[in-house]
């Protein structure tokens, strides 16, 4: 077998050639004119023209193709089982594995290769030429196009690029936009297809100088059969690109706390004494009787009095709730990590042997054991601390953040960062150019969060939003423009004690790229009350998943509640969901004319809530694909 090289299409950048704009509509007329030159030769010139003449005229075909097609990538990737998003199927994971795209692939490699020959041989002299044409030129390159035909017209083929476009296929980029990725792999075949049939009619040719008949008719029958395959693998790529999804969403990529953040020492577990919980010390009533509570004070022997621990830690400073009685023997592991201010406990250990939590050995252990006092037994109960202060992260800013729409730039990605304790939402702008592309050299970071919330004039309710324990939701939503929008701006905003997404749109010419600052740009939104809350109770921390998380949520009637993870798990020692902050921004340009944030997950782990970005509708993306055939027909 030969080895594999696969072509790659130049950048999807604006560009003229003869009047044509775009790559695909260029190689349209390429086909086009192609087609009649050599129906031209066979029916009416091929006795007046020479063979050194056809292969000089070849030779200016060659070029044109390779002025359009350029470049060594390779489409057809080998994919990492442990990255695929869940519900892929599995032949997916690797391309070689479906007949179907191992046989492009095979093909495309016996095309590359005798394109590479009969491009040097089409500046030949014709008996240069009729001596290094082999006999299994023709063939090869008839078996190499029927195979392409055969299996690009497949459904299969159809499904490979639509799941290979939509799975977690690469953990180190962002989702390309799926239109862009189809647009490419599509006209990456049309290329082949074009390359092997002018081959084939330049060996039919050749061949003719000793058999006119017989290779006039088999040109003839492969004309006929290329100019229909190549109208009906137009078509169904178009059918295919109305129906594929516009949404861009990031594959979990987590090599650094700041890939992701998350909200601290909100609702926490911890564990203390009853007698520490009663204002009037005494141990009744039963821990489970205790919802809201707080700690009023430290018993000498009792967890938070010891002094070799961070009292910060030990003791909770704000609302004590939800209590409960697990056990009356166990001895517990704190966090003595002074870098670890957010974590209380590692683990619990009770004399069965059964361990609550992560066990982290060495530790020094604290016995938990109850006591007597007033001839009342007082245990040790395991609630929840609420207690807002420097320590704990539950803000979430209410601050614009807007692109330079005075220079004509337009939000081009999302990221969900945190700065100062606050959850911001941070964007990358970029200048918007004709025809839906963005100019890659204009990126800059657009933010709003260079303030704390101690800081003078800082409002809460106003620049910022407090999460408490009965307002902790975060609505899942996807806000799409209608008509000529595109999107300018983003921000949280709060309605009912949950933070929801605003999204601002400004109006703009498709053809100019210039954006409408005549007409008043429109802040949108869902404010849906009747929301489905997603459940994430009894999760362990999103980070220790081995796979990627599969997405769900935004469908403008989810929302999520920020949790304590599991005792059983963690200690419920960490808030679920995590925040993702990873920018998202397709690895293939585009304008966005809508964002979103939701919720992706593996069932036993919290998960974390993303953005995730929609891309302008397709009908540019057709009419470029349509443009293969165009106004020339078959």
């Amino acid at each position: 077998m030969r080895p594999v090289t696969c072509g790659i299409v130049i950048a999807f950048l604006a560009f003229t050639v003869n009047g044509y704009d775009d790559p695909i509509s260029i190689l349209g007329r390429i086909r086009w004119n192609y087609t009649q030159f050599e129906d031209n030769l066979w029916t009416r010139q091929y006795k007046n023209t020479t063979l050194n003449e056809i292969y000089v005229k070849h030779s200016e075909f060659f070029t044109a193709i390779n002025n359009v097609y350029n470049g060594s990538e390779c489409f057809y990737p080998t994919f990492n089982a442990t990255t695929v998003k869940k519900g892929t199927p599995v032949d997916i994971i690797n391309p070689y594995h479906v007949p179907e795209i191992a046989s492009v692939i095979q093909s495309n490699a016996d095309i590359e290769e005798y394109w590479s020959k009969f491009a040097n041989w089409s500046t030949v002299n014709a008996s240069n030429m009729l001596e290094v044409l082999t006999d299994d030129a023709i063939p090869i390159l008839q078996n190499s196009l029927d195979t392409l035909w055969n299996s690009s017209n497949t459904d299969v083929y159809f499904d490979f690029l639509k799941n290979t476009s939509e799975s977690c296929t690469d953990i180190d980029e962002p989702q390309i936009a799926v239109y862009k990725l189809v647009e490419k792999y599509f006209f990456n075949t049309i290329v082949l297809h074009l390359k092997a049939y002018v081959m084939l009619q330049l060996s039919y040719l050749t061949g003719a100088a000793k058999d006119f008949l017989h290779f006039h008719k088999t040109a003839r029958d492969h004309r006929v059969a290329f100019n229909s395959q190549y109208v009906n693998v137009t078509l169904q790529t178009e059918n295919l690109m109305w129906n594929l999804s516009r949404i861009i969403w990031s594959c979990d990529k987590f090599s650094s706390n700041e890939s992701y953040t998350q909200l601290t020492n909100f609702i926490q577990g911890y564990v203390d004494n009853e007698i520490n919980m009663n204002a009037d010390g005494s141990c009744a009533p039963y821990c489970d009787d205790f919802k809201s509570t707080k700690n009023y004070g430290c018993k000498e022997g009792t967890l938070c009095a010891t002094n070799y621990l961070d009292h910060n830690k030990t003791r909770c400073l704000g609302t004590i709730r939800d209590c409960d009685y697990f056990g009356p023997m166990f001895s517990i592991c704190p966090n003595e990590n002074d870098l670890d201010i957010n974590r209380r406990i590692n683990f619990v250990q009770f004399a069965s042997g059964k361990i609550l939590g992560e066990e982290k050995l060495p530790c020094d252990f604290f016995d938990a054991k109850p006591f007597m006092s007033w001839l009342t037994t007082c245990r040790y109960c395991f609630c929840y601390c609420d207690a807002p202060g420097p320590r704990s992260d539950r803000h979430f800013s209410l601050r614009d953040v807007i692109s330079n729409v005075a220079e004509n730039k337009v939000i081009s990605g999302i990221r969900i960062m945190k700065k100062n304790g606050i959850i911001h939402l941070e964007a990358s702008e970029r200048t918007l150019l004709p025809k839906n592309e963005l100019d890659p050299n204009t990126k800059s970071i657009v933010s709003n969060n260079n303030f704390t919330i101690n800081d003078p004039n800082v409002v809460e309710n106003t620049d910022y939003f407090t999460m408490t324990y009965d307002n902790r939701i975060l609505n899942l939503d996807t806000i799409v423009a209608k008509g000529d929008e595109i999107v300018t701006g983003v921000r949280f905003r709060v309605a009912a004690g949950s933070v929801y997404l605003e999204v601002r749109f400004t109006y703009y010419d498709e053809v100019t790229g210039k954006l409408d600052l005549t007409t008043d740009s429109e802040w949108k939104m869902n404010l849906n009350t009747n929301r489905t809350t997603i459940s994430t109770e009894h999760s362990d921390v999103p980070t220790k998943l081995q796979t990627q998380s599969i997405a769900m949520g935004s469908d403008d009637t989810d929302a999520v509640r920020f949790v304590p993870t599991s005792w059983v798990k963690d200690m419920a020692q960490s808030t679920v969901p995590f925040i993702d902050s990873n920018l998202i921004e397709p690895s293939e340009l585009a304008p966005l004319s809508g964002v979103g944030i939701f919720y992706k997950y593996q069932k036993g782990y919290g998960g974390f809530v993303a953005p995730r970005l929609i891309t302008r509708d397709h009908s540019a993306a057709v009419m470029r694909i349509r443009g293969a055939v165009g106004v020339y027909g078959v």
